[in-house]
């Protein structure tokens, strides 16, 4: 679906209409005389308490809509997947480190290393493919 997105540095940052949250506030002040009648109204100005960003351009872009992740640009799949990835691996680095600490005090290791070094590598593999695919 063909949507008016919001760029900034390359960015989605706002899909659909910007919300400038257009909100009213006083200008100046009333002015009364000595009597306490109204000389001069109030005046409002109406203003954006959300402007737009410097450098921010409005663009159509292709957008799809998934129950888990929200609002996502057509074509992102596989950058989406390599964080996804990324993050798998860096939640196994503290079996590492782990194994490495256990190691070097010469105690048995907590992990098959072997086994999570064999893990570690396809998900590295994984990511390096899907990177070469975006180049």
């Amino acid at each position: 679906m063909i949507k008016k997105c919001y760029v900034l540095n390359g960015k989605v940052i706002n899909i659909g209409e910007w919300d400038y949250q257009i909100q009213q506030q006083e200008v100046s002040p009333p002015e009364y005389d000595e009597e306490g009648n109204i000389v001069k109204e109030a005046v409002f100005e109406n203003r954006a308490l959300n402007p737009m960003p410097e450098g921010a351009a409005v663009e159509e872009r292709d957008f799809e809509y998934d129950t888990d992740r929200g609002w996502y640009e057509v074509g992102t799949e596989v950058k989406y997947e390599i964080v996804e990835l990324k993050k798998q691996l860096a939640e196994t680095d503290y079996k590492i480190i782990k194994c490495y600490e256990y190691q070097l005090a010469g105690l048995e290791l907590p992990y098959d290393i072997q086994a999570l070094h064999t893990e570690r590598q396809s998900l590295r593999d994984r990511i390096n493919e899907l990177e070469e695919s975006l180049r």
